[in-house]
């Protein structure tokens, strides 16, 4: 082999003295004095000392020399020990299996058998996932299984129970059930054999949507209870709503209703809910279940308001088009009742209940507003409340050329008798 090197001073020059150990530097030294005592022995002690002092490649080309004259078995099967690990430490994963295949029942007390039951596992899956799966099904030390499930080797069923019954710690088994999804009893078996106040955002966020998707509700609601984010809290509603457990939706809404920004089917879900518990709700889920407005937006909003006392509805009213005012004419009476509408009567001319609300403004003496109301009347019965606000407004001759177009007998007589 120092042949080969060439001499010290031409490949250890001045490196030598300052990082090679003392034992690895003697034998340096005595080699090179001595060539006589160049021997496999001294090949031997080389490759000890150079593996002891991290220079792995000088150890492997001493070893492979000693090896090549070796007769003594102990330090045959030592060396071989060492090549292994070299070529493992190298992820020359092959060759460490050939050295390691050789070795693996010497009994010798250097050996670092902890070490070998786990490289045992690392070259395993790496050249056999068949004799991996086997070595764990013989032997599943905690190390062991987490080198299993982070290799390209699959995990099956028999796997997974392994992982769940003798696994350490939360991410081997949510890695595992991340490798067996299609098996929802293994996910399962694998959930409950964690803690799940340990899963992390991610891993929680997994299990929740993965139990749901599978109809697993009671690992769902398991989740639900350790993790909240806007995607469970959704999957949570969509549940209680699916069993019609109306209280519990709008429980878990109080809760956390204002914590995310949700579909807007949630919001709405959350409105009918309230209705069929017959329980007034917060009037701006009606901006979130309909956005933008419109006349669902407005008559949702506006049964609300008027649902809890009328609190806001005439300044909601106030801020309506005239178009969009036609859309609430069935609460227009209510309103007017409590003294809450706060618009121009004359653009509720298009109410198809019309004369009920001419009817509230004709008992409530409030004539201005129906003389408003009914100014384009061209049928008897508008023409009457016409007729009435003209009269009770002093404005008699107008009143008379009303009840001049009225052709119902019974109306014009009355009305007749009122300008008398």
């Amino acid at each position: 082999m120092l042949e080969r090197l060439g001499g010290v001073s031409r490949v250890f020059p001045v490196y030598i003295t300052k990082n090679l150990g003392a034992a690895f530097l003697a034998a340096i030294l005595i080699l090179v004095s001595a060539p006589s005592a160049r021997s496999a022995e001294g090949d031997y002690l080389v490759g000890l000392n150079a593996f002891r002092d991290g220079l792995y490649e000088i150890s492997e080309m001493s070893l492979n020399e000693y090896l090549a004259d070796a007769s003594e078995t102990a330090k045959i099967n030592y060396s071989k020990y060492l090549l292994y690990r070299i070529k493992i430490i190298g992820e020359d994963y092959k060759e460490a299996y050939a050295y390691f295949q050789q070795i693996e029942d010497v009994q010798d007390e250097r050996f670092d058998r902890v070490q070998m039951l786990t490289d045992r596992m690392r070259m395993l899956v790496r050249l056999d996932c068949t004799g991996a799966k086997t070595y764990l099904q013989e032997d599943a030390g905690p190390r062991r299984i987490d080198i299993y499930v982070d290799s390209e080797c699959p995990v099956d069923s028999d796997v997974a129970d392994i992982v769940a019954d003798k696994g350490r710690g939360t991410d081997v088994r949510v890695n595992a059930a991340l490798e067996i999804k299609d098996h929802p009893e293994s996910v399962k078996k694998l959930f409950n054999s964690l803690n799940e106040k340990k899963l992390n955002k991610s891993q929680a966020r997994f299990f929740g949507h993965y139990f749901y998707k599978n109809g697993n509700f009671p690992d769902f609601w398991d989740v639900y209870e350790v993790y909240k984010d806007r995607d469970i809290l959704s999957l949570a509603f969509s549940r209680v709503w699916d069993l019609k457990k109306y209280k519990i939706y709008t429980d878990i809404y109080e809760l956390h209703g204002d914590k995310y920004n949700y579909d807007k089917g949630v919001y709405c879900r959350a409105i009918e809910a309230y209705r069929e518990q017959d329980k007034s709700f917060d009037c701006s889920l009606a901006d979130r279940c309909i956005p933008g407005g419109g006349r669902e937006f407005v008559r949702l909003k506006t049964a609300c308001l008027v649902k809890n006392g009328g609190e806001g509805l005439t300044e909601f009213v106030d801020g309506l088009s005239d178009e969009r005012l036609i859309d609430i004419c069935d609460y227009i009476p209510y309103m007017i009742d409590k003294k809450l509408y706060p618009g121009d009567f004359d653009v509720l001319s298009g109410c198809s209940n019309r004369e009920s609300i001419a009817q509230i403004l004709l008992d409530s003496e409030r004539y201005k507003e129906l003389e408003s109301l009914m100014q384009d009347a061209d049928e008897d019965r508008e023409r009457y409340f016409l007729a009435m606000a003209k009269i009770k407004l002093g404005k008699t001759d107008e009143a008379k050329g009303i009840t001049a177009k009225v052709k119902a007998e019974d109306i014009k007589a009355y009305l007749e008798s009122q300008l008398q």
